[in-house]
C-alpha cells in the first residue's frame, strides 16, 4: 500500500515522521506464513487461497495506478523501516523513537497490543470495509461475494485489542459503477476514501481535541477471513453480471 501511503503524506505535509512497511520476505517466512494459515482455515481452504495468489499473478496486476519511479519531495525527508514483522520489538521501538502520535495503519497485518499502544494518542485503521457488517480480511470482497453490493465502502476506526472492533470514526459507502469497476479498483478506491478519511479525523482532533464519532446505524456484526480462488471467482461474476 506503499502507493496509498504516500497520498495521505502529500495530503498532511510536515506531520507524518516515519513510515512502516511489511513485507513477509524470504521464502522461509512465506512458508511459515502459509503454514499457519493452514492450521487455522484446513488444507483445502489454504490451497484455494494459494491459488488464487498464483492466479493473479499469472493474469496480472489490473489495479489503475499511476507509476513513478521517483520519491515524492514530501517521502524524501521521513524515515522508513522495512519488517517482516509488524508487531516486532524494533517497529515498537521506532515508533517510540519517532515520539508518534497517532499510528495509521493501512493495509497492514493486525497490530498488538504493545504495537498499537506505543502511539502516544491513540492508533487508527482503515479498513476497506463496512464495519460492524463485514470485520475481518477483504470485506469488500466478501460484500460482493454475498451479493450485497449495497455495503460496500471503507471504515476508520480506533485500534483495539479486537479484529476491527474499535470505535468508528469515519464510514464512506462506495457506489458500484457500470461498466468501470473491478474488485482491485474497489479496493484502491477504498483506501482513497480512507486516506480522506483520516485527513477528516485528525483536522477535527486539532480543532476540538477528540475524535469525531460515526453514526454507523445497526447492522449485524460478522466477522471474515482470507477468500481463495473459489471465492474470488463467484465475486468477479457477482460483479461482472451486475456491470451488465
Amino acid at each position: 500500500m506503499l502507493d496509498i501511503s504516500t497520498q495521505l503524506i502529500a495530503m498532511m505535509p510536515g506531520k507524518v515522521v516515519g513510515l512502516i512497511t511489511e513485507d513477509l520476505g524470504s521464502f522461509r517466512n512465506v512458508l511459515k506464513h502459509f503454514i499457519r494459515r493452514r492450521k487455522r482455515y484446513g488444507l483445502i481452504k489454504t490451497l484455494d487461497q494459494i491459488f488464487l495468489q498464483l492466479f493473479l499473478m499469472v493474469r496480472g496486476d489490473k489495479t489503475p495506478r499511476k507509476h513513478n519511479s521517483e520519491l515524492p519531495f514530501e517521502m524524501k525527508n521521513i524515515s522508513r523501516m522495512q519488517t517482516s514483522d509488524i508487531n516486532s520489538t524494533s517497529v515498537r521501538e521506532f515508533i517510540i523513537f519517532k515520539k508518534g502520535d497517532i499510528i495509521v495503519n493501512i493495509g497492514g497485518g493486525l497490530l498488538r497490543d504493545k504495537t498499537y499502544g506505543a502511539a502516544r494518542i491513540c492508533s487508527l485503521n482503515i479498513h476497506s470495509g463496512i464495519t460492524p457488517r463485514y470485520r475481518g480480511t477483504n470485506p469488500n470482497v466478501w460484500a460482493i461475494y454475498e451479493g450485497n453490493l449495497s455495503c460496500v465502502g471503507v471504515t476508520v476506526h480506533k485500534i483495539d485489542a479486537g479484529i476491527d472492533t474499535g470505535e468508528v470514526l469515519f464510514q464512506k459507502k462506495i457506489d458500484v459503477f457500470k461498466g468501470q469497476d473491478t474488485l482491485e479498483s474497489i479496493t484502491v478506491q477504498a483506501f482513497e476514501e480512507g486516506i480522506k478519511g483520516i485527513q477528516t479525523v485528525l483536522n477535527y482532533y486539532e480543532m476540538h481535541g477528540s475524535f469525531p464519532v460515526a453514526d454507523v446505524g445497526s447492522m449485524d456484526d460478522r466477522i471474515y477471513g482470507w477468500y481463495g480462488l473459489s471465492h474470488y471467482m463467484r465475486a468477479e461474476k457477482i460483479l461482472n453480471n451486475f456491470l451488465v
